[in-house]
């Protein structure tokens, strides 16, 4: 099928990323790793995950794994406050899914767990958890499906901090509100 789509439109990433994505979930690397090649050399580049959020008055957009200073904030007092939301999801019994981590570079555990807790909607929590005052809703746009460790970890942080999570991915708006989901975790 995915052979078909690319037909239509070759410059589909989305089509490369979902193939690479169901190899390497169903522990097929070699045919992950063909799929990349593939995609590399066609040119094609991956779109990565960002997420916007309002904050100060100032639109702020963080992408994955971005420990950059252009938020107008030390990139330390983001990094305090993600330890800090790593500790108290372990605290309340989060367990990541690490299955949602494709970088074939990670091989532990705990890398897996940290490249997780630096996806772009985790980063721009926290930035919003250290910007607005306590019980303020924060609202935020992705512009990829949230994955499922992140929207589990949302649902948890919105009952550990007593914060309303309003998020529109890809597919939907999601408020998360009491360590619950408005889409009943169908996602």
């Amino acid at each position: 099928m995915a052979e078909k789509v690319l037909e239509i439109d070759p410059s589909d990433s989305s089509t490369y990323v979902m193939m690479c994505n169901t190899y390497a979930t169903a522990g097929l690397l070699e045919e992950e790793n063909k799929w990349r090649q593939k995609m590399k050399s066609s040119g094609i580049k991956k779109t990565p995950g960002k997420t916007t959020g309002m904050f100060g008055g100032r639109l702020h957009t963080f992408i994955s794994d971005d420990r950059s200073n252009e938020h107008g904030r030390d990139p330390s007092l983001i990094e305090e406050k993600l330890k800090e939301m790593k500790e108290k999801l372990l605290e309340y019994g989060h367990k990541f899914d690490t299955s949602w981590v494709t970088r074939l570079e990670l091989k532990t555990e705990e890398e897996k767990i940290e490249n997780l807790c630096h996806h772009s909607e985790k980063l721009a929590i926290a930035f919003g958890l250290i910007m607005t005052p306590p019980r303020e809703t924060i609202f935020l746009s992705k512009n990829l499906r949230v994955c499922g460790d992140c929207h589990s970890s949302t649902k948890s942080l919105s009952r550990i901090y007593g914060r309303e999570f309003v998020v529109r991915d890809a597919n939907r708006f999601h408020h998360f509100k009491d360590g619950k989901c408005s889409c009943g975790d169908y996602f």
